[in-house]
C-alpha cells in the first residue's frame, strides 16, 4: 500500500517509511504493514506527525530544482581536472603530489629541451624540470609543503 498526496502527483511515503510513526502500542502487525496507521494513533500525537510528515513533503516537492550547476577548474598546472587548492593553487592531484615530492626530495631537474616545453595532461611527465618551473611560476609555495607526518590532536 502507498500513501498519496493527490491523484496526480507521485507517492511520497510508502507505508513502510511511515510505520515507525506507529506507537508502540500499536500490534506489531500493523507496525509493520503501516495499516491503520491513522487508526493505531488516536492520539493527536500521532495525527500531527503524520499531517506534519506530508507537508513536508508538499514543501519538497514545490521547491525548484537546483539550477546551478558546479563548475570544475582546470589544474593551473596541467589543466586537468582540480581536487582543490594545493600548496596555494588549484591544482589536480598529480600535480600536487609532483610538487611535494619534488620539494621533499630536493630534487633538481634538467630539460631535455629548450626549457619550453608544453605541460598538459597528456605530456605532464614528459618534462619535469618544465613542469616544476610552471608549478613555481603559478605561485606554488615551496614554504607551504609539511615534511612529515602531523598528528590530528
Amino acid at each position: 500500500m502507498r500513501v498519496t498526496v493527490a491523484p496526480q502527483t507521485k507517492p511520497v511515503f510508502s507505508t513502510n517509511e511511515l510505520a515507525h510513526l506507529s506507537p508502540p502500542s500499536a500490534p506489531a502487525s500493523q507496525r509493520e504493514s503501516g495499516v491503520g496507521l491513522r487508526a493505531s494513533c488516536p492520539t493527536e500525537w500521532g495525527q500531527k506527525v503524520v499531517r506534519g510528515a506530508f507537508r513536508g513533503a508538499l514543501r519538497a516537492e514545490k521547491r525548484p530544482a537546483a539550477t546551478a550547476q558546479i563548475e570544475i577548474i582546470p589544474c593551473k598546472i596541467c589543466g586537468d581536472k582540480s581536487s582543490g587548492i594545493h600548496y596555494g593553487v588549484i591544482t589536480c592531484e598529480g600535480c600536487k603530489g609532483f610538487f611535494r615530492r619534488s620539494q621533499q626530495s630536493n630534487a633538481t631537474y634538467s630539460c631535455p629541451r629548450q626549457k619550453n616545453c608544453l605541460i598538459d595532461r597528456t605530456s605532464r611527465n614528459r618534462c619535469q624540470h618544465c613542469r616544476l618551473q610552471k608549478c613555481l611560476a603559478v605561485g606554488m609555495s615551496r614554504d607551504a609543503v609539511k615534511f612529515g607526518r602531523m598528528s590530528k590532536k
